[in-house]
């Protein structure tokens, strides 16, 4: 068995610690503080406003994008004068990028249909239509022609503790304010952002061709349960079918265990790769031996393939590390910016979920209706859903019921 929890953690530790390099800041303070003082001649609006959108347009500023003199007249010249002005600007770029980013996940959608729709025959381009992005240079080209800088400069982003903080007194213009303003948080290079998406296609295609021919797979008794043709996808293929074992009073605990060792299989890359999107050999999932007319095969097990995806995207993800100014590592902006609830709320949250006394009672519940000791699969127990014999009351009242595997 291949020695892939060193490899596991090795990769969460480095998520978990990688830090961001910032570089000196090309407009310094000064220049700032003159630009505030400008603008506070000729708006309406807060220093502290002010401040906001001046400091973190030049925390985005580069000499490529003009000297210290262009920075202060850029924002002097397109700094909202009042509260009319600002909704106007609001209501025309929420307009415009609506269009621009709502057509081009159409164009996304429509590249990705060969590889995420069944019936398509894939061709080899389809992969490379696949990881093309429309909009990887769309960070590159608004700050290239300022529209990033003027949304920054009138719309500043702010924290999730800002948001948590304030959030109750906003109104919905105002939150619509700040999500205009999570839109700039970072100037990742195109290149960059391009790497990113060949990298996740990469891995998308690898997971959308992994297929397993479950007319293949015997027990350990020599018993095929599975039609010749019968072809699953990993995950969500093998766990449907791990689920609807559920209605099988006979056979379904042992299909549900040959099952969860394919699963295992997987998950420890000991799987042979004779049995990848292939239905040439008999494969006995327990022994993890393979057979052709009765003469078992010595194949090779499928290398680490499916951590290596995960490590490239992980290297992917780290070199736009140091183009975030408030969430410089890809863990804070996926719980903070994407999630917007913390590690540490998420982490409350599943501790109290897994430690109420609710879990250990459904947990009881299950093993009682199923007549036998729970088993790690069991968390997509299904005997909660319409077709059970439980009444809607009951269902409601037992909302934990995913929980049970860590009973």
């Amino acid at each position: 068995m291949k020695k892939i929890t060193t490899t596991l953690l090795l990769i969460l530790t480095m998520i978990l610690t990688a830090n961001a390099t910032s570089s000196k800041k090309y407009i310094d303070d000064t220049t700032i503080q003159k630009t505030r003082t400008e603008i506070a001649k000729h708006s309406s609006f807060s220093q502290k406003l002010i401040e906001r959108g001046v400091e973190q347009v030049a925390a985005f500023w580069t000499a490529q994008d003009g000297t210290t003199q262009d920075f202060i007249d850029f924002c002097v010249a397109n700094y909202c004068k009042d509260l009319n002005a600002k909704n106007e600007l609001f209501e025309r770029i929420a307009t415009n990028f609506e269009t621009i980013l709502g057509h081009n996940n159409r164009v996304t959608v429509e590249l990705l249909r060969p590889l995420h729709v069944t019936g398509y025959k894939v061709l080899p381009v389809d992969e490379i239509f696949g990881a093309y992005n429309g909009l990887s240079h769309f960070n590159d080209d608004m700050f290239d022609n300022k529209l990033a800088f003027i949304v920054i400069l009138n719309y500043p982003s702010f924290t999730l503790e800002e948001k948590v903080s304030n959030g109750e007194t906003w109104s919905p213009q105002e939150w619509g304010y700040v999500r205009l303003g999570d839109l700039f948080t970072s100037r990742v290079p195109a290149k960059i952002q391009q790497n990113i998406n060949n990298a996740t296609a990469a891995a998308d295609h690898y997971i959308s061709n992994y297929n397993i021919y479950m007319g293949k797979v015997w027990s350990n008794n020599n018993v095929k349960y599975w039609p010749d043709q019968m072809k699953l996808i990993t995950h969500w293929g093998l766990r449907d079918e791990l689920k609807s074992c559920y209605a099988d009073q006979v056979n379904g605990l042992e299909k549900q265990q040959i099952v969860y060792n394919i699963m295992k299989r997987i998950v420890d890359q000991t799987i042979p790769e004779d049995v990848i999107n292939k239905d040439e050999y008999i494969w006995y999932p327990s022994t993890n031996q393979i057979f052709i007319d009765r003469v078992e095969i010595g194949g090779r097990t499928e290398p680490n393939t499916r951590y290596q995806h995960m490590l490239d995207i992980y290297k992917a993800m780290q070199e736009s590390d140091r183009y975030y100014e408030t969430y410089p590592t890809y863990m804070s902006r996926k719980f903070d910016g994407e999630f917007e609830v913390s590690m540490q709320e998420t982490e409350r949250l599943f501790t109290q979920l897994l430690s109420s006394p609710q879990v250990k009672e459904v947990a009881d519940l299950i093993a009682k209706r199923l007549g036998r000791k729970l088993q790690p699969f069991d968390i997509w127990y299904d005997g909660f859903n319409s077709r059970g014999a439980i009444t809607p009351v009951e269902r409601v009242q037992r909302t934990s019921l995913f929980a049970v595997m860590f009973v």
